[in-house]
């Protein structure tokens, strides 16, 4: 089966193996099919130097990192073909604070996710992303309660059970249902395209 990420390839840098592991499961099982791993910025500069696909995603969490982590990083998307970071964090409200760390060192930010991820909410940013980096058909901004009501009649509104993993232990802590609409043009459509539809 064709991964819906294309030529897209994940690089986790993680420095603690069980937590590096469980991360490239959790991205594969999102629908990555090149997945790889390091252990840190000099494995990561390795990894990347063998320049095996043409273009890559950075997977970090800057709290595990040294001081200079969002130098490192922006140092990668300059000197290799990373199109951009995804950071992790365990911390609340640590958004804006790694965004803006981001802005000041100019470092091309994918997103900033708080741990523990579900593999469909992985999985939804990295086809969003893929989509847009291969300037694939444009998705409609917004799914109007019309298209919404012919979605639930004809059977296109689905759920995707996806469990929470908690990174530290490996072990699901919860499970969410996600729904989605299977669109016959623009393919999955996720919630927050249609969540104002259902509100009306």
């Amino acid at each position: 089966m064709q991964s819906k990420l294309g030529a897209l390839a994940v690089l986790v840098i993680e420095s603690t193996k069980f937590q590096r592991r469980s991360l490239c499961r959790l991205i594969r099982a999102a629908g990555a099919d090149h997945v790889a791993e390091a252990v840190d910025i000099a494995d990561a500069e390795r990894v990347l130097g063998r320049g095996r696909f043409p273009e890559w995603i950075v997977v970090a969490d800057p709290d595990l990192m040294p001081e200079h982590a969002f130098a490192s990083l922006k140092a990668l998307t300059e000197q290799y073909p990373v199109a951009g970071a995804l950071l992790l964090t365990h911390r609340k409200g640590a958004f804006d604070e790694l965004r803006a760390r981001a802005r000041e060192t100019e470092l091309r930010l994918v997103d900033v996710l708080r741990k523990p991820i579900s593999a469909e909410e992985m999985g939804t940013l990295l086809r969003q992303f893929a989509l847009a980096s291969n300037n694939a058909i444009a998705r409609p901004q917004t799914i109007t309660r019309e298209e919404l009501s012919e979605c639930l009649r004809s059977g296109a509104v689905r759920a995707r059970f996806a469990p929470r993993i908690d990174l530290d232990t490996g072990h699901p802590v919860c499970c969410e249902a996600v729904p989605y609409i299977a669109h016959p043009t623009f393919g999955e459509v996720p919630i927050e395209r249609f969540s104002h539809a259902v509100v009306q």
